[in-house]
């Protein structure tokens, strides 16, 4: 599988906005959380047997999760009242609302 930034970032994008599209029952709900999904999903997609995802394929992955957070489509999000780490996160209202209507 071609795993360019142009063909990752769909993939990507299911997998915060509409994972069941992923045949993931949860949303991912930190940065691990995504990462561990994605390479399940690509170990299905290509029938390898890696759990992991490999160094260049983390890389391009940590470069959309930031451009989606850059761009306002997910935000930090705190799961506890001392949760301060920048791992968790959620689609941003804004995000879902596009999503729903379609734009």
């Amino acid at each position: 599988m071609d795993l360019s930034k142009d063909k990752l970032k769909p993939i990507v994008s299911d997998a915060i906005f509409n994972h069941t599209k992923l045949g993931s029952p949860y949303r991912p709900k930190s940065l691990s959380q995504l990462r561990l999904l994605l390479a399940q999903y690509l170990k299905q997609v290509d029938g390898n047997g890696n759990t992991r995802l490999n160094p260049e394929t983390r890389v391009v992955v940590d470069e959309i999760f930031w451009d989606l957070f850059r761009e306002g489509e997910i935000t930090i999000s705190s799961e506890t009242e001392t949760d301060h780490s920048m791992e968790n996160f959620k689609p941003h209202s804004e995000a879902k609302t596009k999503l729903v209507e379609g734009n």
